[in-house]
């Protein structure tokens, strides 16, 4: 054949016939699946459990999805990476690669568990939002509607069939059951908000006593008309929002002048019992306390007065008065008070039928202690 030959040959062959690129994009994205999924991260929460877990959940949240291989052909393609977060919980990063171009998505879930549900949901919204908007709407209405199937070639008619004779009535089924509703167990496909209860905003109020030993001491004016000091001890009945004690005091002996006589040595003791309210700030108490008050006082005239003789003063009164105290540790606590003392009866004594030493009409006391709390 020469050259001629050949050229006509060649022209009425023509080009190989190529399959148009649009076409075969159309082909591949007709059998592509709408949604492939890879998962990694620490094993807490990794591997085909977590990812089958996902899936699951799509299966819920958007059944008409189809799910292809990790790796395989899918219009969406996301990388889903689960690292521990700082505080606590789990870091969930996405990666998403659709018709819309990539983009990144990252969230913190409490829990693995919380990290699946929230990864599903987001997958959800990502391939179809209308979809998955309206069904969760549906769902808060009550009434869930089927998925809309997935659009496909048209069937070719089929023939129709010869006419068959109508078969004769059966009798009616008996009515089904209606089937439980679901256990509270079992994992809701709506989207929950936990809100916390007023309950943990709240603090506990304890309704158990404890009994407080205390060790105070202090002084004041009273309650004789001059300067004393006072040591004692105190055991009290504690509450959460109270208390009620139980209080002795020695007062040590002084000596008040009796005018240009000279001086007397006066000493005594208080009991006292009463209650406080105690509201308080943290470790910081601040008792409103009143109480009724008991004792005796002594005096006994000193030299150069000729063949003194001691006397005794009955005391009856009232203290009332604040504090202030600071609870450190569980078991200890470190307070002062401030009471005004004022006696119900009036007294006072005598040297030679001459009052020289009379009660304090109104007196102050100020004290000040260390508690330990048991239990």
């Amino acid at each position: 054949m020469n050259a001629a030959g050949l050229l006509a040959t060649l022209i009425w062959l023509g080009p190989p016939t190529l399959p148009d690129a649009p076409a075969r994009d159309q082909a591949e994205r007709a059998d592509a699946k709408d949604l492939a999924l890879s998962w990694s991260g620490p094993s807490e929460c990794l591997g085909a459990d977590a990812r089958a877990r996902v899936i699951e959940r799509l299966g819920v949240l958007a059944p008409e999805l189809s799910i292809a291989a990790a790796r395989g052909s899918a219009l969406v393609k996301v990388r889903a990476r689960v690292e521990p977060a700082p505080a606590s919980g789990w870091s969930v990063g996405l990666e998403i690669d659709g018709p819309q171009g990539p983009e990144t998505r990252t969230f913190v879930a409490e829990s693995c568990a919380v990290a699946i549900d929230a990864t599903a949901l987001v997958l959800a919204v990502a391939v179809d939002p209308v979809e998955i908007a309206a069904r969760i709407d549906w769902r808060a209405k009550g009434s869930l509607p089927a998925p809309k199937p997935k659009p496909g070639p048209k069937p070719e008619p089929e023939p129709e069939p010869e006419p068959k004779p109508k078969p004769k009535p059966k009798p009616k089924p008996e009515p089904e059951p209606e089937p439980e509703p679901p256990s509270s167990t079992e994992t809701s496909s709506a989207l929950l908000v936990n809100l916390p209860s007023s309950s943990e905003d709240v603090e506990p109020v304890s309704l158990r006593a404890r009994v407080g030993l205390a060790l105070v001491g202090g002084g004041g004016y009273g309650p004789v008309q001059g300067g004393s000091a006072a040591l004692g001890l105190r055991v009290a009945v504690l509450g959460a929002r109270w208390r009620w004690a139980l209080r002795g005091i020695w007062l040590p002996p002084v000596q008040p002048t009796l005018g240009e006589r000279g001086r007397a040595r006066v000493d005594g003791f208080m009991i006292a019992t009463g209650g406080c309210g105690v509201p308080h700030a943290g470790p910081v108490e601040f008792p409103l306390c009143g109480a009724v008050e008991g004792g005796a006082v002594r005096a006994v005239a000193l030299e150069p007065i000729q063949n003194p003789q001691l006397a005794t003063q009955p005391y009856l009164g009232l203290a009332l008065g604040p504090g202030l105290a600071w609870a450190p540790i569980e078991r200890l606590a470190l307070g002062i008070g401030v009471e005004a003392t004022i006696p119900l009866v009036s007294g006072g004594f005598a040297l030679d039928d001459q009052p020289v030493l009379d009660n304090a009409p109104v007196g102050v006391r100020a004290l000040a202690g260390v508690e330990l709390r048991l239990p």
